[in-house]
């Protein structure tokens, strides 16, 4: 996504113009992506819209769980032997795919309002982490060392994201200009843009 989707919108846009530059870069894809459904009816979520109650209009996790397309770990699935370590009770879920690990993110749903499919097969997702103890550590991992990226590469995965991108998600958003001016600068230079 971030190579193919993100850097070519923040060069068509001037740096003035990106306020939150990935929900803007996925506003727009998810817009063209909704003109192909011009007969249909069509609900867009995006993973961060909220209620005026503050909560999301979607869980991102549990959808992508739901559809089969990553599995989602929760402490509540364990066992209670498991949740009695000395790790605390409320964690956040964790979702894992079967190519990527964490290498991935959920950043919405198209809801296609008018297609009925009732006899659609259910995918289940494929659970990569059947050992308990390896959900455990898996969730520890995420929920108290998500910086250091480890979560991602609790299984084998065939790809990861770039350095780049590395860089600008491990970068606080408030300091993230200078890694967007820096961007411009390669992948300018990369594709012969002014």
């Amino acid at each position: 996504m971030f190579e193919k989707a993100f850097v070519p919108f923040v060069l068509k846009h001037e740096m003035e113009e990106l306020r939150d530059p990935i929900d803007q870069c996925m506003l727009n894809f998810f817009r063209n992506l909704v003109k192909e459904f011009a007969e249909q009816q069509v609900d867009m979520i995006h993973d961060f819209e909220l209620h005026p109650n503050k909560r999301p209009k979607i869980l991102a996790q549990t959808a992508a769980h739901v559809s089969g397309a990553a599995f989602l770990y929760r402490m509540q699935n364990l066992s209670l032997e498991l949740r009695a370590s000395p790790t605390p009770k409320r964690m956040m879920g964790l979702c894992l795919h079967p190519k990527y690990g964490g290498w991935f993110a959920i950043r919405g749903c198209i809801v296609l309002k008018d297609l009925h499919c009732p006899d659609l097969p259910r995918l289940d997702p494929i659970d990569i982490l059947t050992a308990p103890v390896d959900q455990m550590k898996a969730l520890e991992l995420f929920n108290f060392h998500w910086r250091d990226s480890r979560f991602r590469d609790v299984v084998s995965v065939e790809e990861r994201y770039s350095k780049d991108q590395q860089l600008y998600f491990n970068t606080p958003p408030g300091q993230r200009k200078h890694i967007l001016a820096d961007i411009r600068k390669k992948y300018s230079a990369q594709l012969g843009s002014p």
